[in-house]
């Protein structure tokens, strides 16, 4: 029994010293402040570098509320760090100094950044079949993170015009020497989808109806595809109306389209008119401004509250401008020329589609714009039918391009840039709004001269000799 005692105290004993050891090493740790890792901080770059003095401290052996009094009583100083970005986070390749001080002690902080991190490599797996202007760079990324450019060595070769599978090899080396090595597989497929091209139809009462006539489909790959269209929707001809079919087209890679045609039913007449389109007229202030005028009336008839006034401010517009003995002006197909109440010209289909949409946009509105640029004059007369004003690029006399006077500038782009390209615009250029026909004429809402009825011959003419330059607003 005796023994048994004398182990016991000596374990209680040796239990004592092990917790005096403690207690002493803790008085003593906690003489002076401990700085987190000795204050030598080893950073890669791209990693991010703190600014909480809370960071760089040990503070182990204290009390919560103990650390929470030094940590309020600690100044942090960061000297001369070259940083990678503005917000001040990821601090360069390098060796930094900075101090923290507590207690009227100042400790010293050894930072050094690091990039012992090879480059990162990705490829694109699958490009398209004949992608044009292709380049094998376009499809790898490297990136480092240092953020700084690597060396990329790339080996291989893959042909778009050819479907199959290409191997690629990529070697990329940073600022630092750190390299890596990666293989890539690369397949050449069929992600293009058929191209469905759908006239706009009427659909007469009592008269049969295909649904597939002036539809057809064309593909990158399988060429016509047309007889692979399927159609949903029902056309019913015993009833006027606005009905609406779906047609899906797909190739044999399994890439559809999907596209939805308006067929509207209705008696079948030989002259047609759009009632109530509104009327804008470009004079007195705006003598070049039939553009705007016409983009107008469309808008004006879909509900849309806007005048001409505000239609002009959203038109990019290049002075003229003479600069070393050249007249400088804008690309017709960018912006409009000139003034559009003094000396100006004109502006083609693109820009007035982009003026159009950001109006409908502003105004919360669900119309979509359709460029309609290369429609025959037949496509157009039955949009009209189907109840659609149409804003056409003609001439103001039916004169022919040909016959048309020209001026000649050199390109002056938005951004201030003067070019050596040269522009030839027919000064009878005109815009107008198709709002009807009969057999052998159209009618007109002409911004220069109100309601106007030509010949159809000769107004097709004038419109296929301005390129069939078109714009329709639909829902």
């Amino acid at each position: 029994m005796a023994r048994k005692l004398s182990k016991k105290r000596v374990g209680i004993a040796v239990f004592g010293v092990v917790l005096l050891f403690i207690a002493v090493y803790i008085v003593i740790w906690r003489i002076e402040l401990k700085l987190a890792d000795g204050g030598d901080i080893t950073l890669e770059v791209g990693e991010e570098l703190s600014h909480d003095v809370a960071d760089y401290l040990n503070l182990t052996w204290y009390l919560p509320s103990e650390r929470e009094d030094i940590i309020e009583n600690c100044q942090l100083s960061l000297e001369d760090i070259k940083y990678l970005d503005e917000k001040e986070q990821y601090p360069e390749i390098g060796e930094y100094h900075g101090t923290v001080t507590y207690d009227d002690e100042t400790y010293a902080i050894h930072i050094e950044v690091v990039d012992e991190t090879a480059p990162t490599i990705e490829c694109q797996e699958t490009v398209a079949y004949g992608t044009e202007n292709f380049q094998l760079s376009d499809i790898i990324t490297v990136s480092d993170n240092s953020q700084d450019d690597c060396d990329v060595q790339i080996e291989g070769k893959v042909d778009v015009s050819k479907m199959g599978t290409y191997s690629v090899e990529v070697k990329a080396t940073d600022p630092s020497q750190n390299v890596v090595e990666k293989s890539f597989e690369v397949q050449v497929a069929d992600l293009t989808a058929p191209e469905l091209t759908i006239k706009p139809m009427i659909a007469y009462l009592n008269e049969k109806f295909d649904p597939l006539k002036n539809v057809e489909a064309q593909d990158n790959v399988d060429g016509d595809c047309t007889a692979s269209i399927q159609v949903s929707g029902e056309v019913d001809t015993q009833k006027a109306g606005t009905y609406t079919l779906t047609y899906a087209a797909k190739d044999q890679a399994g890439n559809e389209t999907k596209v939805e045609r308006e067929v509207v039913v209705k008696e079948k007449e030989t002259s047609y008119r759009i009632s109530n389109v509104p009327m804008v007229l470009q004079l007195p202030d705006y003598h070049n401004g039939c553009e705007s005028a016409s983009s107008t009336m469309l808008l004006q008839y879909y509900g849309y509250d806007v005048t001409m006034p505000e239609v002009i401010k959203k038109v990019p517009i290049v002075p003229l401008e003479y600069k070393d003995g050249r007249l400088y002006g804008a690309d017709p197909h960018v912006a409009f020329t000139g003034s559009m109440s003094s000396r100006g010209y004109g502006i083609y289909v693109e820009p007035m589609v982009d003026v159009l949409e950001t109006i409908i946009k502003e105004q919360n509105g669900k119309h979509q714009v359709k460029n309609l640029t290369g429609s025959s004059l037949e496509d157009l007369l039955t949009y009209v039918e189907m109840g659609h004003p149409i804003q056409i690029w003609a001439t103001a006399s039916l004169q022919t391009y040909e016959q048309s006077g020209k001026q000649q500038w050199y390109i002056k782009t938005l951004d201030g840039k003067y070019t050596d390209e040269k522009v030839t615009f027919p000064v009878s250029e005109h815009c107008l709004v198709l709002i009807g026909f009969d057999e052998d004429r159209v009618v007109l809402n002409n911004p220069l001269q109100g309601l106007t009825i030509w010949d159809k011959d000769a107004f097709e003419k004038a419109y296929e000799g301005m390129g069939s330059q078109a714009i329709m607003i639909e829902e």
